[in-house]
């Protein structure tokens, strides 16, 4: 696997010349959308698995981590749920600014007979450009400038309506190969509205490929009140709108997997997933080879999706749809306000494996990965 960030504010992750990452840590949306770093997915074989801006959300982009209720802030996107009023557009959406990468590098293969180590080590190699982004770097970078009248990003595999991205000239950084998989770490402030930073974050991600036909993507985050007063995590659910509780890790996917399975421990269980405490849950996209207006997916197996709840103090609640689009996530502040003390952590993270419908196979290696992060033996299936 490679990494790239060539052109300036995303990371590329690359595999067999197929993109199965655009990272976006530089995102330029309007300051109603809560601007945020997310990831843009494509399976192995080139098929896109996340959404990007769709038309009934545009807040909702590829995989990202973004929370509706932090005290009176909104960091999902759009309009904020208020008990006896619906919903109400505030001018109260955040953002997560980009403040550096600790350190983007190769993973050391994990051994055979042990678990996945919650923190895989990076090697600490630069590359031959020292300028690159892909080095290792300890610096506090300035922080990303939001400006609300910008365009969306020009990112365009899961948005075929988006224009071209641009590639810079000349080149600022350079594509480093390696071999075992990618590991970063990244420095982010969450500010609000008005410009008061309230929390800092550690976020860690790693990418690695599991088989010929699958790979596996980790997110750690670690979240930090840097507020005097207590944090309060919620949703609208916990605010009075019944069965949204969406909050945290979410992953919406493209247009086309509207009316796919869900698939928890217990066998497909459709939208009633919502709101259901589990270890985790798959998705698989509608089978479209009849149909022959596919545009050549038709030609392919459906996607799978398998994402694994790796947050301490689980099973939590997951907010999954299908009939209405395709998402997933585990929402632990579903039911419940979660109240995080001035100078606390709070750790939110997730395994999120993609591969084709037979993604279940690789169950055991999603949850190993998900023990390593959260510190903890594997857990059974």
């Amino acid at each position: 696997m490679r990494a790239d960030d060539t052109v300036p504010g995303y990371l590329r992750l690359i595999e067999d010349d197929v993109v199965l990452a655009d990272y976006v840590y530089a995102p330029t949306e309007p300051q109603i959308e809560s601007p945020r770093p997310y990831a843009l997915l494509t399976t192995l074989d080139g098929q896109a698995a996340t959404a990007y801006r769709p038309g009934d959300h545009v807040w909702h982009k590829g995989l990202s981590l973004a929370l509706p209720d932090v005290g009176p802030n909104n960091f999902w996107g759009g309009p904020t749920y208020l008990r006896g009023q619906g919903y109400v557009q505030l001018p109260n959406n955040g953002t997560q600014v980009h403040r550096g990468f600790d350190r983007i590098g190769p993973l050391a293969p994990p051994p055979r007979t042990t678990p996945v180590p919650s923190t895989p080590p990076l090697d600490p190699t630069t590359p031959a450009n020292p300028g690159s982004r892909l080095a290792p770097t300890s610096p506090t970078t300035p922080a990303t400038s939001i400006d609300p009248a910008s365009p969306a990003n020009p990112i365009t595999r899961s948005a075929p309506d988006s224009p071209t991205v641009p590639t810079p000239s000349p080149p600022q950084a350079t594509s480093t190969a390696w071999g075992e998989g990618v590991g970063l770490a990244e420095r982010l402030d969450w500010v609000t509205q008005s410009g008061r930073t309230i929390m800092s974050e550690l976020r860690r991600l790693t990418a690695r490929r599991l088989s010929g036909d699958a790979w596996a993507l980790t997110w750690s985050s670690r979240l930090t009140n840097l507020s005097p007063a207590p944090l309060n995590f919620g949703s609208p659910t916990a605010h009075g709108r019944d069965n949204a509780g969406y909050a945290g890790l979410f992953w919406r996917g493209p247009e086309h997997f509207t009316g796919g399975t869900i698939i928890g421990p217990d066998g497909p269980v459709g939208d009633a997933a919502r709101g259901t405490p589990g270890p985790w849950l798959a998705f698989t996209a509608p089978d479209r080879r009849d149909d022959p207006g596919d545009n050549g997916r038709a030609l392919r197996p459906p996607v799978g999706l398998l994402m694994v709840d790796a947050q301490p103090g689980g099973p939590h609640p997951w907010f999954a749809r299908s009939e209405e689009y395709a998402g997933l996530g585990p929402a632990p502040f579903f039911y419940d306000e979660t109240a995080l003390a001035p100078g606390a952590d709070l750790q939110l993270a997730a395994v999120l494996v993609l591969g084709g419908p037979s993604v279940l196979n690789h169950l055991d290696a999603a949850l190993e990965l998900a023990a390593g992060l959260a510190g903890t033996p594997p857990v059974s299936q």
